[in-house]
């Protein structure tokens, strides 16, 4: 009877996101190093202008974009950031001409006379760039990136 019990309040307790349940649990392991990590991409967010939230194909939140501008249209760095109570977590980096998802390095763009990014084109759970050389006159291809479905992480949308 008591483990009846137990079972039916089990189910009536609200259920953390895996992604909560994943800060929480490192916290309790690393706290000082997770500390210092949202510190450090908070300090950094303050250089960065929030430009958009995606979001999954159910509605739910992925992320919000942030970026640093060069000008109006133009900016130089972006970062998806997830905002969760307790911390915030960097999905993806654009960082000059590196791009980097928590696997590491996404795709690297020519350096020569790199100026910046232009948005395309954003939608709910990807968006479009175009890299920026010699003040704008090059024109890179367009760079979709796009969330992952199955391995739950933003990457460049790879050509079949």
């Amino acid at each position: 009877m008591y483990k009846l019990f137990l079972l039916i309040l089990v189910g009536f307790l609200p259920i953390k996101s895996n992604t909560e349940t994943k800060v929480a649990e490192l916290q309790n392991k690393f706290p000082t190093a997770i500390s210092q990590q949202n510190s450090t991409l908070k300090n950094k967010l303050e250089a960065y202008k929030f430009v958009f939230t995606l979001s999954r194909k159910s509605e739910c939140y992925l992320g919000d974009i942030y970026v640093k501008e060069v000008n109006d249209s133009v900016f130089s760095s972006l970062l998806i950031v997830e905002k969760l109570k307790n911390s915030d977590i960097k999905l993806y980096e654009v960082n000059n001409y590196t791009f980097s998802n928590k696997n590491g390095i996404d795709l690297e763009i020519r350096k020569d006379k790199f100026w910046g990014y232009r948005f395309e084109l954003k939608k709910r759970d990807y968006f479009v760039l175009t890299a920026l050389h010699s003040n704008g006159a090059n024109v890179s291809d367009a760079i979709y990136i796009k969330w992952n479905y199955k391995d739950q992480i933003f990457e460049v949308r790879k050509t079949p």
